[in-house]
């Protein structure tokens, strides 16, 4: 009897400790549905065990995802101002902000957002934010694979452990921890409702790129497809 009640005790306190913390992350959100998947996007002061390649004394290239013939004029225009703003990359990173925004577009990924949130005050260890658009759930899997692959390439791990999807099997939302970058693939009704870019906009995250509809002919020839 004493262990029943000793069981049930522990059973009641960690239901307790879970309503407080399902509770805050909600005041976190700006809505209700964001809640199983925005505390990796508003996650703050983590340590992250990133395997280093060696130095070879040469910096990556901006971006490794192939000839810019790839890309519709605009599509480059708009990447090569990403290039820019992000910078000659760190001796220490392992990828480019470009080349996850690559694999996006080339994934026929609409209204492909990126977001600086260096600026953010008291902002988390996350440094980037991606936002893309998916046609469908399948549509959202191959995105994510993508960015996936892209990681694992450049030997890339977190916690120990290779990049993975949060949120695989979900309708509408999928992200991937890429370290110093969050990936989120959304559909356009989720993406809609959340209204994540806004919320950063207005915390003071800088707008790196925004492709916006009509700029991706590729995008909407998938869709039409």
């Amino acid at each position: 009897p004493r262990a029943s009640v000793a069981r049930n005790a522990v059973w009641d306190a960690a239901g307790w400790w879970m309503r407080a913390v399902a509770f805050a992350t909600r005041a976190l959100t700006l809505r209700p549905r964001a809640v199983p998947l925005l505390p990796r996007v508003l996650a703050a002061g983590r340590t992250l065990s990133v395997w280093q390649p060696p130095s070879t004394g040469v910096a990556p290239s901006p971006s490794n995802s192939g000839p810019a013939s790839q890309f519709t004029p605009e599509e480059a225009e708009r990447l090569a101002g990403l290039s820019e703003h992000e910078g000659p990359p760190r001796s220490s990173s392992q990828y480019t902000i470009r080349e996850l925004a690559d694999a996006l577009v080339l994934g026929h990924a609409a209204e492909v957002t990126v977001l600086d949130i260096r600026p953010v005050p008291g902002k988390p260890a996350v440094e980037w934010l991606l936002f893309a658009t998916a046609r469908s759930h399948s549509h959202m899997r191959t995105l994510a694979r993508s960015i996936t692959s892209t990681l694992k390439s450049a030997g890339v791990q977190i916690f120990g452990r290779p990049p993975m999807v949060e949120g695989a099997n979900a309708e509408d939302w999928m992200l991937v921890d890429a370290g110093k970058s969050v990936v989120s693939i959304l559909t356009a009704d989720c993406r809609r409702s959340l209204k994540l870019e806004e919320h950063w906009q207005e915390l003071g995250a800088v707008t790196a790129l925004q492709m916006p509809p009509a700029v991706s002919a590729r995008a909407a020839a998938a869709a039409a497809a």
